[in-house]
């Protein structure tokens, strides 16, 4: 029977299972994949927990835990033992990316709720063409090309000199 989980001399992520947080993150910068394992045993329950505190949604916590997961295996070699321990390092990056994610979701909802609510004047837009059109009675611009179905049609702009003055139309009949 082989038990697994426990120490392997020959791995040295592997060599103690509660080894040096700090010591797991170098081997993690040289690229040592069992020693991610150990970071994410670790550190992995802490970050969820600083996250959701300050997310409070269980679903986007797990997935910024896994955001910052992914950034330590790829920052690895950033971290510096000099400034600091390692599960401060982590847990700053944590704590940062928590944040950024309530930003964002509020920016999100701001943006959503500007949008259903802003009064855009379509009506007024629709009556300033039709009397446009009203004003010069010759203009071919000025008969509907569709039938009367109900349907609003995309606004064309009459090409006359009545309409838009920078270019006249020929064939048009207010010039």
């Amino acid at each position: 029977m082989t038990v697994t989980g426990g120490p392997d001399p020959e791995n040295p992520a592997r060599a103690a299972p509660r080894t040096d947080l700090a010591v797991q993150i170098g081997l993690v910068a040289r690229g040592e994949t069992a020693a991610f394992d150990a970071v994410f045993e670790q550190a992995g329950p802490a970050v969820f927990g600083i996250v959701l505190r300050v997310i409070r949604d269980p679903a986007q916590s797990e997935e910024v835990t896994q955001e910052v997961l992914l950034e330590v295996w790829r920052n690895a070699s950033a971290f510096d033992a000099g400034r600091g321990s390692a599960m401060a390092w982590v847990m700053t990056l944590a704590h940062r990316r928590a944040v950024d994610r309530v930003r964002s979701v509020q920016k999100e909802s701001e943006r959503e709720r500007r949008t259903a609510s802003s009064d855009i004047p379509y009506d007024d837009v629709i009556e300033a063409v039709e009397s446009s059109l009203e004003r010069s009675p010759n203009c071919s611009a000025s008969r509907s090309p569709w039938p009367t179905t109900g349907v609003t049609p995309t606004i064309r702009w009459p090409a006359c000199s009545a309409c838009r003055p920078e270019r006249s139309r020929p064939g048009c009949g207010t010039r």
